[in-house]
């Protein structure tokens, strides 16, 4: 699957995503999020995560793209 651009990529400075259901669902990553985040780090645009689960700590949320193979 390709990834393409949109004009709007021209002008953003960076991208803040939610996490649960974004990029992963049920502790597995999302095959196509991994893609398009991969693709926009390589672009050099930087990216942060947010949640509102609160069933983790902070430090188990922030091992956890890791461990879904980012």
């Amino acid at each position: 699957m390709e990834i393409q651009e949109s004009p709007a990529c021209h002008t953003l400075r960076g991208i803040i995503s939610d996490f649960d259901g974004v990029a992963d669902r049920e502790d597995t990553a999302i095959p196509s999020s991994v893609r398009a985040f991969r693709a926009r780090h390589e672009q050099g645009m930087p990216y942060a995560f947010v949640t509102t689960n609160s069933t983790q700590s902070a430090a188990q949320f922030f091992e956890m793209p890791g461990s879904l193979s980012w």
